[in-house]
């Protein structure tokens, strides 16, 4: 079964950038959603087994997202991945502290990502670039 993917980011050239990323790269079926409303609605609408979110989003933080779906039955088991260019040791502290699995520093290393998403995310698979 194709792992499903969700992707908050406001950012277009974020979402381009992750959209090819995993569509070269890996078996996933990505959503994308680019508020922290939207997010949640896709959230809890569909079955997922990752979320990756960025911090910083037009209408709520990306912290706050997570500790919304850690709050909800149907998605507190989702694992939650944090994304920022805020690599403040103070903001990574209070981003996990709502129940994040991990924090990713913008703008994010490949393969680090794709590492991440290796170890949270069963059935993902990762072609390694030639």
């Amino acid at each position: 079964m194709t792992p499903r993917l969700l992707y908050l980011d406001d950012n277009p050239s974020n979402v381009k950038l992750m959209r090819m990323l995993l569509s070269l790269r890996a078996e996933v079926l990505l959503s994308v959603a680019r508020d922290g409303a939207e997010g949640l609605s896709l959230a809890l609408a569909e079955p997922l087994d990752l979320v990756l979110v960025d911090l910083h989003l037009p209408d709520m933080r990306g912290d706050e997202v997570v500790r919304r779906l850690k709050a909800e039955e149907r998605t507190s088991g989702v694992p939650c991945v944090i994304m920022s260019a805020e690599t403040d040791e103070t903001v990574i502290r209070d981003a996990m502290s709502t129940g994040a699995v991990a924090f990713i520093p913008k703008p994010f290393d490949v393969e680090e990502l794709l590492s991440t998403i290796e170890e949270l995310l069963p059935g993902f698979v990762s072609h390694k670039s030639s």
